[in-house]
Order: C-alpha cells, then structure tokens, then sequence
C-alpha cells in the first residue's frame, strides 16, 4: 500500500488537533465523505489500533476497515 504524505499550517497546537483528527466519534465533523463509524477499539490511536466506517464516493458507499501500523503520536499515523 502507498503512503501518503502532506502538510497544513494549522493554528492549534499539535495536541488539539491530533487529539480532533484521532478520535473516531469526530470524523463527521471533519471528513466530508465519512458517513457511518461501525465500530473502533478503545484507548489512544496506537499500532494496529482498528475501526471501521462507511465512506461515500462517486454516489457509492463503502466499508472500509483501517489499521494502524505505524503510530507517533502527534506527528504520524
């Protein structure tokens, strides 16, 4: 799979908006195509940290089931 990498200049610090852009019960504030949270594991995000959602393209929704594999906080997953 392909990673992909980007950047933002954001005027927050680090923390708020890793703690936004984490939490699974926020996505529908923040991600336009999210349409339905399934379900998610507990805790912090972390490796092989899961969830699954339903997401919605071109007129079509799908599931989709995510995982961590890589994690440091505040900067990358």
């Amino acid at each position: 799979m392909t990673e992909v990498v980007t950047s933002i200049d954001i005027d927050a610090p680090p923390e708020r908006v890793w703690a936004l852009a984490m939490d699974p019960n926020c996505l529908s504030e923040w991600v336009t195509i999210h349409r339905r949270l399934h379900g998610h594991d507990e805790g912090p995000a972390r490796k092989g940290y899961a969830m699954e959602q339903t997401l919605h393209l071109r007129g079509v929704n799908f599931k989709v089931h995510w995982e961590l594999v890589a994690c440091d906080e505040c900067r990358h997953a």
